[in-house]
């Protein structure tokens, strides 16, 4: 890498990458590509980790399956949309409970089609939410 591009965490870090000829090159892909994926992943993993605490916490929310499904979800809607996702989880289940509650009088919900409702409406909707809120820094 030139110069200009390091910075001292970068170095700290990432050495070889201003000491391998293909420094550079490496440095861009992962930029441009790689890190993307790899915050789709990261956030997917988190979100697999939370749900399994809640599990445990509260066994009552979730259905067999429901944790993958969950991830699963949170994996396909991919990184930006993720933060979206969630918010829209918890805004879901909440349409989901209220309704459930008004026609039937069971106070309790499952989250799995919370899941299903909140990434459909991500894959659909969330590039209009992410131009519309300053969720859009986020974009790589």
């Amino acid at each position: 890498l030139p110069k200009e591009a390091s910075t001292p965490a970068l170095e700290t870090l990432f050495p070889f990458l201003f000491t391998w000829q293909k420094g550079y090159y490496a440095h861009y892909i992962f930029g441009r590509f790689w890190i993307e994926a790899l915050l789709s992943v990261f956030t997917a993993l988190a979100f697999y980790g939370l749900l399994v605490i809640f599990k445990k916490y509260r066994e009552r929310f979730f259905r067999e399956g429901e944790v993958l499904l969950g991830f699963l979800c949170a994996l396909i809607v991919g990184w930006p949309l993720t933060v979206v996702f969630i918010g829209g989880v918890f805004a879901c289940a909440l349409i989901f409970l209220l309704v459930r509650y008004v026609l039937w009088r069971k106070p309790y919900i499952a989250l799995g089609g919370p899941f299903v409702a909140s990434a459909a409406g991500c894959l659909l909707f969330a590039q209009l939410i992410l131009k519309l809120t300053p969720l859009s820094v986020l974009v790589m």
